[in-house]
């Protein structure tokens, strides 16, 4: 009898319970159920912690103790499936970036067979996670492969980046299994990612001292470094960011999102320098943050321009370690 393939799904979360219901409802409706959902709380003031203990799904859940914070974990029927419930609560926001690793890190070294991620603004389509499964099982060799992304509009959004490499002849063959409705990428936003748990334990965990923004870019592409990574065309999920066009510091009005940019800032220039890039040079990516800041304080706008300068001067600096994971 073959083996059943094993998917945990990760959804992190801060102080967006609305947001939230729609997303863990959308999952709970997939065509392919999921075998585990792993829900990272990043410690929300709002009502998601009462949400969660209250809602049908998290029924007389087992509490666990760990040095970040606290482990719920039940069980809960889809139809004739069983779904492991594993609400994770940490004691403070660890941002996107920590989310994930927490995520990740847990569904690993439980024995699942792949991790299937996303933020908790994400809507699947009822069968996203169906098309996942179905092409990933057949490659030998798979960094991860993401869903296509489309906004409240339905334009779509969060494009990943195709593979620009080289075959043995010299041409670029991202477009070599277009006849299979998927195209090789090399990095993708978390929304909506599928990563096989081997891929995990041979590259390591997302860098959580990132935070927020970039940790997404910097861990895809680490994958495809080692493993052929795609887009799955047929695998469709909406994301609900308020915006649906491309983030501009100089005209962000959102004050967390301006306080935030200090993170894509370091966390850009700090894969710059490491090389993640093959078109985008340190010296350059410098000079952009440098505009950045220079646009605002001509603008008088004092505190983004200290943000921006605060990341150039701060990056050089920042030098975190890859954890790795090991099954239990």
């Amino acid at each position: 009898m073959e083996k059943k393939t094993r998917v945990a799904t990760v959804v992190v979360t801060y102080n967006r319970c609305a947001i939230l219901k729609d997303c863990l409802e959308a999952i709970f409706r997939q065509s392919r159920p999921t075998d585990c959902l792993i829900v990272v709380d990043n410690h929300s003031s709002d009502n998601t912690f009462d949400y969660i203990h209250t809602s049908e799904f998290l029924r007389e859940p087992t509490a666990v103790e760990f040095p970040g914070g606290e482990i719920y974990e039940s069980a809960f029927s889809i139809g004739q499936e069983r779904v492991m419930i594993h609400y994770i609560r940490l004691k403070e926001n660890s941002g996107g970036a920590g989310g994930f690793y927490t995520g990740i890190k847990h569904a690993v070294e439980r024995g699942y067979d792949y991790v299937w991620i996303m933020d908790d603004d994400v809507i699947p389509d009822r069968n996203a996670l169906e098309k996942l499964v179905d092409f990933a099982v057949k490659e030998e060799e798979l960094g991860f492969v993401c869903s296509s992304v489309f906004g409240k509009n339905g334009k779509t959004m969060n494009t990943p980046a195709i593979n620009p490499r080289p075959d043995v002849n010299g041409y670029q063959y991202w477009n070599e299994r277009l006849d299979e409705g998927v195209v090789g990428v090399e990095s993708a936003t978390f929304v909506s990612v599928f990563i096989p748990a081997v891929s995990v334990l041979e590259t390591g965990l997302p860098i959580k001292e990132f935070f927020i923004w970039g940790d997404d870019t910097e861990y895809t592409l680490r994958l495809s470094r080692w493993y052929p990574c795609y887009l799955v065309g047929a695998s469709r999920v909406v994301h609900l960011r308020e915006t649906g066009t491309s983030l501009s510091f100089v005209e962000e009005k959102n004050k967390n999102r301006i306080r935030f940019s200090f993170f894509l800032f370091r966390n850009t220039l700090y894969l710059a320098r490491k090389k993640y890039f093959a078109h985008k040079k340190l010296f350059p990516m410098m000079c952009w943050v440098l505009k950045n800041s220079l646009i605002c304080l001509l603008m008088l706008d004092f505190y983004k321009s200290y943000i921006a300068m605060k990341a150039l001067l701060s990056f050089a600096f920042f030098n975190p370690e890859i954890e790795y994971v090991e099954r239990k």
